[in-house]
């Protein structure tokens, strides 16, 4: 057989070298654990604790949505009104707003008195006065205090429902006639009194003593001319 090469022998040194060392090892640790008692494996060492999520500081200056209302026909907040003391506006229910351009009106129900009222641009209401009047609002002021009502609809009516008739008035209820006497014809004219008819005159007699007696023989003829 021929011999193996250089490179070949030198590997299979190493590894028969290895295997030797490593079963040496391997006895070595299995000795001193049989010999020795099996320690108290040591705690593992604590975890620092997660930090939280960092509060977002707030701020003192309102948002955009704070400084100008979506809901608001003006896009304004309403003012302050400095807490305790503030005044109570009217409880009132706009339910008719009229614009032009030398002011506007307003009418509605006042929901305490329980009573109707109008107000023009500038007039005084329970002490507060009216300051604009616009196409859905109606704007009170005192002082510093404001308060804006919105014009306030009926609900329109139900499609198919039933129109409740009205109870007719005392005045539009027909008042029953007296019944009328009844009148006789008129009398026809009177007639004109019809006259006889001329009454023919009777032939006139004649006397027949008057008559002339008829010839005793027949008339005499021409005589005839000479052939």
């Amino acid at each position: 057989m021929p011999p193996w090469p250089l490179p070949e022998r030198s590997a299979l040194a190493l590894a028969a070298a290895g295997l030797v060392a490593g079963t040496g090892l391997a006895l070595a640790v299995a000795l001193a654990a049989s010999d020795q008692p099996a320690r108290a494996l040591a705690p593992l060492p604590s975890l620092p604790p997660l930090a939280g999520p960092t509060p977002m500081g707030l701020s003192a200056e309102p948002g955009e949505a704070v400084r100008r209302p979506l809901f608001t026909p003006d896009r304004r907040p309403p003012p302050s009104t400095g807490g305790q003391g503030a005044p109570d506006g009217p409880d009132l229910q706009v339910t008719g707003v009229v614009t032009g351009p030398g002011g506007g009106a307003a009418t509605g129900l006042d929901r305490r008195a329980q009573k109707p009222f109008s107000v023009r641009l500038g007039d005084d209401l329970q002490g507060w006065t009216v300051e604009s009047v616009g196409r859905a609002t109606l704007r009170l002021r005192r002082g510093a205090a404001v308060r804006d009502y919105s014009l306030s609809l009926p609900p329109p009516p139900t499609v198919g429902a039933p129109l409740m008739p009205s109870a007719p008035s005392p005045s539009s209820s027909p008042v029953p006639s007296r019944a009328s006497p009844v009148q006789s014809p008129p009398n026809p004219p009177p007639l004109a009194p019809q006259q006889a008819p001329p009454q023919q005159a009777a032939p006139q007699q004649v006397d027949p003593q008057q008559l002339e007696p008829p010839p005793s023989h027949p008339p005499s003829r021409p005589p005839r001319p000479p052939p």
